[in-house]
């Protein structure tokens, strides 16, 4: 049986261990997705304490502003009226498919452009639609959390 020196085995794992990390970044390297429009939500609440919410928005898409109405959010703290949701959406190609259902989900893809004002009391949501456009979206200011009803939220355009 042919004896290894120390030198030589720590060097084969080395070189096994530089391999494993270099796999392991192309594998976790994911496409950065620039926004391809924005929303803006101006929420109210229906029944506070029930945190049914619904709001009339506005969507940016190439440059031009579309409205449109949401249902199915609600802000989890009790007692707070109306607040400001703001988001990014991507994937989005047409117009008629920011319309639809849109449940959360994780993307296969990060999320690039302007985001939340990320802090420890940030609970941020990604919602996808069928249609495959993606909505990542937060409250504008510090306090409340978003939440769906029933597990989804859906958008109507004007």
């Amino acid at each position: 049986m042919k004896r290894v020196h120390g030198n030589a085995l720590l060097r084969g794992l080395a070189g096994m261990m530089v391999l494993a990390v270099a796999a392991a970044g192309q594998s976790a390297t994911r496409e950065v997705k620039q926004p391809d429009g924005t929303i803006q939500v101006a929420t109210k609440s229906v029944a506070v304490g029930v945190g049914i919410t619904w709001g009339d928005g506005t969507l940016t898409f190439k440059g031009k502003d579309h409205t449109f109405a949401v249902k199915g959010l609600s802000l989890t703290d009790l007692g707070i009226g109306d607040a400001t949701v703001k988001g990014n959406v991507y994937n989005l190609s047409k117009l008629e498919d920011f319309a639809g259902k849109y449940t959360v989900t994780e993307p296969d893809f990060e999320l690039g452009g302007a985001g939340p004002p990320w802090s420890r009391f940030y609970t941020g949501i990604i919602l996808a639609n069928d249609k495959g456009v993606f909505v990542q979206i937060w409250v504008v200011r510090q306090g409340p959390h978003l939440r769906l009803m029933d597990n989804a939220v859906e958008v109507s355009l004007k």
